[in-house]
C-alpha cells in the first residue's frame, strides 16, 4: 500500500471520527437540564428547593463544590485515568475483556465516569449493544463537552438511593450538610452508593453499606489517597440511619426564584438574620392561634441587600408570598407626606397644625383615638399618627404630586381601577407591598436615596433620589420620638412608624436601627378583618424583637447643615400651617344620611338599626365600634351606650357618626 493511500485512509478515518463526534447524537442532556430548582443564601447554604419534573432530588453540582478527598477517592475507585483517556479507557477495557474471556463470564467491567454518565442520560437497558452505544457516547461527550463537564454531569446525575441523584443532594439528604466538607468515611460512602443505590442503602442495608464503604477506604489507602490511621478511624464511623429532610427556611423565595433563568439561584440572605426571623415567626405563632400570620423582611444598608425574608410564620398558615402582596399601608405613608412637605418648604417639624374637627365635603375624618389634640407641632402630629394634620399636610402637598413622586422608578403605590389620587392616600386608601414599603423606609435611612434592594445575585443595581437629604433626615430623626412598645422603651434609637388598615386587616410596623431596616406585617392572608389588632399592638413588638436581636453595625451618615427642616426653629412663614380651604362637595362622594350623629336611637322590632347613605364607589364597608359588619345597610347593637359608625368605599373615602343606642328594657336585661 502506497504512502498516498495510507494518508487518504487516515484522513477518511479522521473524517468519520469527526462526524461521529460532532454529528452523531448518542445521548440527550434532558435529564441534566430538568434538575431541581434550588435557592441558596449568601454562604451557599440551601434555603429552598423543589423537585425535578420526575420528582427527584437532582441538584446541580460542580467539582469546586465537592471536598477534594471525595474526588480523589472517586477517581481512584471508578476511573483512575479519567484525565488521560477520551471517554473510554483502553487499558481498563483490555483488562476486562481478558478477564471475562478467561472466566467465561462477566466478572470485570470497564465503565468510565463518562460511560456511566451516558448510561444515566440515555437510560438504556444493560445489554452489549447498549455498552457499545455508551462507549461511543462517552467518547463523543468527552470530545464535545470536555472532562470538567463530564465530571459535573456525574456529580449531578449519579444515583444515591430513593429519589436522590447527585452528590450535593446525597450529602444533604444522608449527612445534613453540603459536600464541600466531608469526612473520609462520608466521602467513601458517596463513592460506593452509585454502584448499587438500593442494595447498599445505609438506612436499609447497613451491613452492605459498611462493607462497600470500607472497600473504597481500603482502595484509597492502596492508591495513597489516605493514610492507614485514617482508614482505621473511618471504618469505625457510624453510618447514617435515615434520610434527612432538607431545609426550607425561605419557601416563598422559591416562588420568586421561578422567575430566574437558572435552576440554581443564589441570594443575599444572611443565615443569622434569617434565623432571627424564623425565631420571631415561631414566637408569633405560639401567641396567635386565630389564623393570622406574620411576614417580614430585613434590608442591610451596608450592601443594599435583602438579608432576611419571611413569607409567613409557617406553610400551615400560608404558602403565599406575602411580602410582595398588595395591602393597605394604613398610616405608614404619613412620614413621606411630611417629608415632601418639608422639602417643598410648606412645613417644618415645629410648624403648628390644628388637630380639630374638619369637614371635607361631607367627609368628616377622625383620629384613631376619636379625640382631637388641638394645636400641635407637625413633629408631634407625625409621632402620634394623627389623621387630621396628615390630611391637611397632604392637601398642601397635593395628592397627585405625592403619588407621582413616590411612584418614580417603579410602580409602588397602586390605586383601584379608574381611581385618582385623593386625600384618602394619607389613611391607607391605596395598595402597596411590604417589600416596596420597607425599601421606602430604607430610603429614609439613606437620607432620601432609594436603592433597589439586591435579593438575587446578579440583580440590576438601581438608585434614585426620592427626597432631599434634609427633609428625609428630619423625618427619620422625628420618628425616633414615636412611642416604644412595652418592654422596648430603652431602644430609643429606633426610627419607626406603624400602620393599621381599615377593619384591622393589616397591621404594620417599619423601622431602622443601625445598618438594618425592617418591615413587619401581620394579618390574615385572606384579607379578612382581624380586630382589635393594630400596628402598635400586633406588629411593633415583633419589629423591635427583630431589631434588638440583630448584630448590627452603624452606617456612616454625612453631617448635614442645620438648615430647612433641620433648623432649630421654624421660619416665621411656617410658624403655623396655612391651610387650604375645604374641598368642594362632590355629588358622587360617599355621604351618610342616617344616623348623622348625636341622636338617641333604638333598634327596630327585630333588633336592627338601619344605615342610610348615598354616593361612594362599591363595595362599601361598615364598621361599628371598629368591628366590621356583614352588610353596610344595617347592624345589630349588642349593648346600650355610645356607638361609633364608619362607612368606607373602595376608593378610601370614609364617613362616620357617633350616637347613643338604647335597647328595649327586656333585651337589655337579657344582655
Amino acid at each position: 500500500m502506497s504512502r498516498r493511500v495510507r494518508v487518504l485512509i487516515l484522513l477518511a478515518l479522521t473524517l468519520v471520527g469527526a462526524c461521529l463526534v460532532f454529528c452523531y447524537p448518542p445521548y440527550s442532556l434532558a435529564a441534566y437540564e430538568q434538575r431541581s430548582r434550588t435557592v441558596y443564601d449568601r454562604e451557599d447554604n440551601l434555603i429552598c428547593y423543589s423537585l425535578s419534573q420526575d420528582e427527584t432530588f437532582r441538584f446541580d453540582c460542580t467539582k469546586e463544590e465537592v471536598d477534594p478527598i471525595y474526588l480523589e477517592m472517586l477517581l481512584a475507585s471508578e476511573d483512575a485515568r479519567f484525565y488521560t483517556h477520551l471517554g473510554v479507557d483502553p487499558l481498563a477495557l483490555g483488562r476486562a475483556v481478558i478477564r471475562n474471556l478467561l472466566t467465561q463470564s462477566i466478572t470485570s467491567g470497564a465503565s468510565t465516569l463518562a460511560m456511566q454518565v451516558v448510561r444515566r442520560l440515555s437510560r438504556n437497558p444493560r445489554t452489549l449493544a447498549s455498552k457499545l452505544k455508551e462507549a461511543l457516547g462517552a467518547t463523543v461527550l468527552t470530545c464535545r463537552e470536555g472532562r470538567d463537564f463530564v465530571l459535573r454531569l456525574y456529580l449531578t446525575l449519579a444515583p444515591f438511593g430513593a429519589n436522590i441523584e447527585g452528590v450535593k443532594a446525597a450529602s444533604l439528604k444522608w449527612f445534613g450538610h453540603l459536600p464541600d466538607h466531608l469526612t473520609p468515611a462520608e466521602a467513601a460512602l458517596l463513592v460506593a452508593l452509585p454502584r448499587a443505590p438500593e442494595a447498599i442503602r445505609p438506612d436499609r442495608h447497613p451491613k452492605a453499606a459498611r462493607f462497600y464503604r470500607n472497600e473504597v477506604l481500603r482502595l484509597a489507602v492502596r492508591q495513597g489517597v489516605i493514610r492507614q490511621d485514617i482508614l482505621e478511624a473511618a471504618t469505625q464511623e457510624e453510618l447514617p440511619i435515615r434520610i434527612r429532610p432538607l431545609p426550607r427556611t425561605a419557601y416563598q423565595l422559591g416562588l420568586l426564584a421561578k422567575q430566574q433563568e437558572q435552576p440554581e439561584v443564589h441570594t443575599f440572605i444572611d443565615a443569622s438574620v434569617q434565623h432571627e426571623l424564623i425565631k420571631v415567626a415561631e414566637h408569633y405563632r405560639s401567641e396567635h392561634q386565630d389564623g393570622s400570620t406574620l411576614c417580614a423582611m430585613v434590608i442591610d444598608l451596608r450592601d443594599n441587600s435583602v438579608a432576611g425574608y419571611l413569607g409567613s410564620t409557617s406553610l400551615e398558615e400560608s404558602y403565599l408570598d406575602l411580602p410582595h402582596a398588595l395591602r393597605s399601608p394604613g398610616s405608614s405613608l404619613k412620614p413621606f407626606i411630611y417629608a415632601l412637605a418639608f422639602e417643598q418648604h410648606l412645613l417644618h417639624p415645629k410648624t403648628i397644625v390644628a388637630d380639630t374637627r374638619s369637614l371635607y365635603g361631607t367627609w368628616e375624618p377622625r383620629n384613631f383615638s376619636r379625640t382631637f389634640k388641638g394645636q400641635i407641632s407637625a413633629a408631634q402630629a407625625l409621632c402620634l399618627s394623627l389623621n387630621i394634620p396628615a390630611l391637611k399636610v397632604l392637601a398642601k402637598v397635593d395628592p397627585a404630586s405625592f403619588f407621582t413622586r413616590f411612584n418614580q422608578g417603579r410602580e409602588r403605590l397602586v390605586l383601584p381601577p379608574k381611581a385618582t389620587p385623593k386625600l384618602a392616600l394619607a389613611l391607607g386608601g391605596l395598595g402597596i407591598s411590604l417589600y416596596d414599603l420597607t425599601e421606602l423606609y430604607a430610603m429614609l435611612n439613606r437620607d432620601g436615596l432609594w436603592v433597589k434592594s439586591q435579593l438575587f445575585a446578579g440583580d440590576k443595581q438601581e438608585s434614585l433620589r426620592l427626597l432631599e437629604p434634609t427633609s428625609a433626615r428630619a423625618v427619620f430623626e422625628t420618628l425616633k420620638m414615636t412611642q416604644r412598645p412595652p418592654l422596648y422603651s430603652l431602644l430609643n434609637e429606633v426610627s419607626y412608624k406603624t400602620g393599621t388598615s381599615y377593619g384591622y386587616r393589616d397591621a404594620l410596623a417599619l423601622g431602622s436601627l443601625g445598618c438594618y431596616t425592617v418591615g413587619v406585617w401581620t394579618g390574615k392572608p385572606d384579607n379578612s378583618p382581624n380586630p382589635p389588632k393594630t400596628g402598635f399592638t400586633n406588629a411593633a413588638p415583633y419589629l423591635f424583637e427583630i431589631l434588638s436581636n440583630l448584630k448590627r453595625d452603624s452606617i456612616f451618615k454625612v453631617k448635614l447643615p442645620p438648615v430647612d427642616a433641620l433648623s432649630e426653629d421654624a421660619p416665621l412663614t411656617l410658624k403655623e400651617l396655612n391651610e387650604k380651604p375645604a374641598l368642594r362637595l362632590d355629588p358622587n362622594l360617599l355621604r351618610l344620611e342616617f344616623p348623622l350623629g348625636g341622636e338617641l336611637i333604638s333598634p327596630d322590632s327585630e333588633g336592627y338599626i338601619n344605615v342610610r347613605f348615598k354616593g361612594g364607589v362599591e363595595p362599601i364597608y361598615l364598621t361599628v365600634n371598629g368591628i366590621p359588619q356583614s352588610d353596610p345597610h344595617f347592624f345589630r347593637p349588642q349593648s346600650d351606650g355610645v356607638h361609633h359608625l364608619s362607612l368606607i368605599d373602595s376608593e378610601g373615602h370614609a364617613v362616620g357618626a357617633d350616637f347613643t343606642v338604647q335597647l328595649p328594657h327586656s333585651e337589655n336585661e337579657q344582655n
